[in-house]
């Protein structure tokens, strides 16, 4: 007997769809980052609310254009509602959230900061997202106009941007080299302590590159 493709297995399970009671939550940590809904801050001082997230979305410079182009979109919102869908053997956390997009309530200050107004928003018609598709922002309230937010990116805990400080391979060839020249003297050499009066090896740690220096005892 065929084993069941896990798709199509997938597939089905969504289609029953999911089990009439689900769970709703006010915090999740995922990706990362540590969400809370907008509703639980009302009793704090932290800000884990904003929510971004990237859209696929086509466009087309015609009603006659037959060839869309694609691009992404930023969308930014205040999260809601957390909301865990059970189907069978698996589950699914959606995050409801009053989204903007560009237009008249997202726009760019004269500084270059992206700004979002998120009074008296209306809700979108598909509120919801996965809640692996979200990333997390924060929304620094504007002193002079109160409606208006700058938005600010963040990244996620555990995640560091370790860009190379400097090429690793020719100090450890190096290293090597002057190792293997250190060994062969030692073989000449009459005894230990002569050769180690003769040559010094010194390690030093610089730039987070690991090197070997040589250097006479005079």
């Amino acid at each position: 007997m065929l084993e069941e493709d896990p798709i199509s297995r997938d597939l089905k399970l969504f289609a029953d769809g999911p089990d009439i009671i689900g769970v709703s939550y006010e915090r999740y940590v995922v990706n990362g980052f540590r969400f809370h809904t907008s509703e639980l801050e009302h009793k704090r001082k932290t800000q884990n609310s904003g929510i971004s997230v990237k859209v696929a979305t086509s466009s087309y410079s015609s009603t006659r254009d037959e060839n869309p182009i694609l691009s992404e979109l930023d969308y930014y919102g205040v999260l809601t509602e957390i909301i865990e869908l059970r189907y069978v053997n698996r589950q699914v956390v959606l995050f409801g959230c009053d989204w903007v997009s560009k237009g008249k309530r997202l726009k760019q200050n004269i500084n270059g900061f992206t700004i979002a107004n998120f009074t008296n928003i209306i809700r979108h018609e598909e509120p919801f997202i996965l809640s692996s598709q979200a990333t997390q922002v924060f929304h620094v309230g504007d002193p002079v106009d109160t409606d208006w937010h700058v938005v600010i990116s963040t990244r996620a805990r555990g995640v560091y941007n370790m860009e190379p400080l400097a090429d690793v391979k020719k100090p450890i060839c190096k290293a090597i080299s002057v190792v293997l020249q250190f060994k062969m003297t030692l073989k000449k050499s009459i005894g230990y302590v002569k050769i180690w009066k003769e040559l010094k090896l010194t390690f030093f740690l610089e730039d987070f590159v690991i090197g070997v220096f040589c250097s006479s005892d005079k």
